[in-house]
Order: structure tokens, then sequence, then C-alpha cells
């Protein structure tokens, strides 16, 4: 950020004097810090959080880990009766650690009139991320950071065909399309060679859970009963929305699902990168993968077009305590720091893949541009590429919409899929559409429904029948 915020957080930092001392962690006291994330994130986790808390706090010291798969590690770790002090863990695993017991309750740090958040600090939590946090009146977990999907669109594309069909101009993107409009922009902005193949896309997305989620939701599905014993899938919510997808794709054919390369670099993000696709829907942790892999790229974000109710799959990193920690007192001042207004520009300011869990945040001026991580390597470049100001319209003011209540539903449009079997429904999901989205499948949405809503009743009665014992 400019010098004046850097001013303003180092004088943040003097406060954590207020935050930690008196009272703070003892000296000669150590606790474990686990997280994921790529080797240049270490500046932000380590060179920055543990440091900064070690240097307020004289004598506490933070063992900093990175791994690749923590939840693996986390269960290990339970497993044996040890853990970490503070665990960055995601919003899908949190229902489930808090029924096995490998998570710390917080409520009664949280709520502490001495040692605990204030009620502005708490209230600066977007509220769907407390409501999912809620488990029967206990929150075991604080949230660090609420990713998006959005609609990202080719703005070249769109001039393109603007200045030669003057007569019938296409917007861009808005936060009041819906899906007929997204439908018939993608069906005229499709591009195809002579022979019928498409060279540019009107639309694309990951074949994976979120991008169904996404329009299940906006078609009024629930993933879970009341009760949190079924999965509602199989619904005629869903159906809709595997329909809509199929119509883009055999209909209008304004859609070739790339089945496989998401995360290897070869799927509908890389087309998307490439200038091959004028719509392409996907989380916001996009925004600064472009903006490095693809810099001449014209391209903005907006919200999510809107079926008959505004809904957006939202996903958090979260900061707990094992249950197994050995100084969860010390683990608890160092989430307190996590969870703080400085702590939460820190984190935009250097990776903003996703916006920080705090709306005072969001709505300030901080918001609007970032520094990014200049290159590890030695050269001029960046790992993370700076955010300008300039860019703030086209890349960064969509993610504000999420939080907007909708008076249609008197709720904000963000929605996290919390469940103890999340992860497991994401990856039916992800299973479900590969096979009915996949060149010439002859599966109905019916039938595709059923036998993902039939794996997860799998899932969740071997997990009971596990916990009975039997």
């Amino acid at each position: 950020m400019r010098a004046s915020t850097i001013a303003a957080a180092v004088l943040g930092l003097v406060t954590l004097g207020v935050l930690f001392l008196p009272g703070g962690p003892a000296s000669g006291r150590s606790l474990r810090m686990v997280v994921w994330g790529m080797p240049f994130e270490d500046r932000l986790f380590r060179d920055r959080y543990a440091r900064e808390f070690e240097a307020a706090n004289p004598g506490t010291t933070v063992e900093y880990i990175r791994a690749s798969d923590v939840r693996t590690k986390y269960n290990a770790w339970a497993a044996r009766g040890i853990g970490a002090g503070v665990m960055r863990i995601e919003a899908t695993w949190y229902h489930d650690f808090a029924a096995r017991g490998l998570i710390e309750p917080l409520s009664a740090r949280l709520r502490d009139p001495s040692r605990g958040l204030t009620a502005a600090q708490q209230a600066a939590f977007p509220p769907h991320l407390m409501r999912m946090l809620d488990i029967d009146g206990e929150i075991y977990a604080l949230p660090q950071d609420n990713a998006q999907y959005g609609l990202y669109y080719n703005k070249t594309i769109f001039d393109e065909w603007n200045t030669g069909n003057p007569d019938d101009p296409i917007e861009y993107p808005n936060a009041g399309w819906t899906w007929a409009d997204l439908r018939r922009a993608a069906a005229k902005l499709t591009r195809r060679s002579p022979g019928g193949v498409i060279e540019v896309a009107g639309f694309d997305a990951p074949v994976w859970a979120w991008t169904f989620m996404a329009y299940f939701a906006q078609a009024g599905g629930r993933l879970w009963s009341d009760d949190g014993h079924d999965c509602l899938i199989d619904s005629e919510a869903g159906v809709e929305a595997l329909a809509f997808l199929r119509a883009m794709q055999r209909e209008d054919r304004s859609y070739s699902p790339t089945i496989s390369g998401y995360l290897a670099g070869a799927g509908a993000d890389a087309k998307f990168a490439g200038g091959r696709t004028a719509m392409y829907m996907d989380g916001c942790w996009r925004v600064p993968n472009f903006d490095a892999t693809a810099p001449n790229l014209r391209y903005a974000v907006a919200p999510l077009p809107r079926g008959r109710v505004a809904a957006v799959p939202s996903g958090a990193c979260l900061w707990a305590i094992s249950a197994y920690a050995p100084d969860k007192d010390a683990a608890w001042e160092f989430i307190r720091y996590l969870v703080s207004d400085e702590a939460a520009a820190a984190y935009w300011d250097a990776l903003r893949v996703a916006p920080p869990a705090n709306l005072s945040f969001i709505a300030s001026e901080e918001f609007r541009s970032a520094n990014g991580i200049r290159a590890t390597d030695g050269s001029r470049g960046f790992d993370v590429p700076p955010l300008e100001v300039r860019d703030f319209g086209d890349k960064v003011a969509w993610l504000r919409a999420a939080y907007e209540i909708d008076p249609a539903t008197g709720r904000e449009p963000a929605f996290i899929h919390a469940h103890r079997f999340a992860a497991d429904l994401q990856d039916s999901i992800t299973r479900m559409l590969v096979e009915y989205l996949k060149e010439g499948s002859a599966l109905s949405e019916r039938a595709a429904l059923a036998d993902a809503a039939r794996h997860m009743r799998h899932v969740m009665d071997r997990a009971r029948s596990g916990a009975r014992g039997d």
C-alpha cells in the first residue's frame, strides 16, 4: 500500500501491546502455526503474522509449518493426541472437525470481557459466515477470508461484437443480469470455424461443484434438510440447474466443458486467459492469477447472473485451535491478532485472493488497492501483482454485492455449503458433473442427481455406523 497506509499499519502494530500486554501470553511460550499455500505466502503468514506476534510477545516463539495436505496432518496428529495451536482450516472441514472434537470451542474466549473481541469486532464478520460457524450456540473457529464465485468477461470480445453489430449490441454483464441474459449473450458471442468447431466459447466454467451449486441455489435449492440428516440435491432445483448447463452445451452450443485440466493449467481458466472465452464463471482467486499469467487480457468481473433468487457460492479459510494444543491461551491471543483489522489489511495487501472476512475493511479505501508480493527469485517481477486503484471497478467492486441484503430473501446472496459432510458432497457433485457433461453423455438430470444423492447417503450412513461402532 501507500506510505500513509504503511504508517497506519505500523501504528496498528504498536497497539498490539494493548491486545497482548498486560495479560498476554507469558514469556518462554511456544506455539505451532500450520497453514497451506504457495511458498511466497510465507512472506505473509511467517514473516509478517508469526514474526509480529513474537515481537509483540517477547519470549513467545511461533513454530511455523506450511504443509501441502494439512487436513491429513491434522487428522494424523489428533490420532496421536497432539495438535497445532493455530490451525488454518477450510470451511468444508469445519463441521466435521467440530463433531469429532478436533478443534477447541471458542465462544467463552470470544465473549470474555477482557480478552475477547469487542462487539464492533464481532459485527465486522460477515453474518452468513457467523451463521455457518454457529453449531448449537458454540463457535469453534473464526474466519480469515470469504472467497466468492463471479462472472468474468473478456471486454475485447464484447467490444468487437458491438463494433460489428451496432444494431444488436450486448452490454457488459452487470448485477442486473439473469440466466436468460447470460444465455443470450453466450450464444451470440460464440465463434466457430467454417467446420463448426468452437474457436471462442460464449461461456465456460470449471466442471466443479461450485458451478452446479451456484445454479442450484439460484433455482431455490437447499443442499441439506433442516436436521442435516439428508442431502437434498435430488430435487427440481437440481434438475433446473443441470438442464440449464446442458442447454448451453447442446442447444446453444456456446459452452464446451473441459472435463479435465482445471488444476493443471489446461482447463477452462487457461482458455479464458488465452482470450478464447467471452464469459467465464470462477472464484475470486483467479483475479491475481489472471493478472500474473495474462497481463494483457482486458477483462472484468461481475456478480453472478440471478436465477429465481440471488445466490453466490462462497468459501472461507478459518483460524482454529486444536483441542490438543498445549497452550490454548497463547493460541487464542494469536488468533485475536489474525482476525484484527491490521491482519485483514495485510492479507489483502499481500495476496488479494479473496476479501478478508471483515466488512469494515471491505468498505474502506484500503480495499481499493494492494501492493502484492514481489518475486522471491530476485527479479523485478511479482509473485502476486499489485492492484491499482484504477482497476478496482473492473476487478474488485463486484465482491461487495455478495454482502448486500436481497429484498426477495432478506439475506445476503453469499452462502457457504457448511455441513459435516460438505467436503464429501463437493466431491460427489464434481463426479456427477464429469459424467453428466462429458461429450455424448446420455445421463439424464434425474439419474445424475439420484446417483449423487445415493452416494451421499452411503457416505453418511457409513460414517454414522462407524460412530455407533456397528
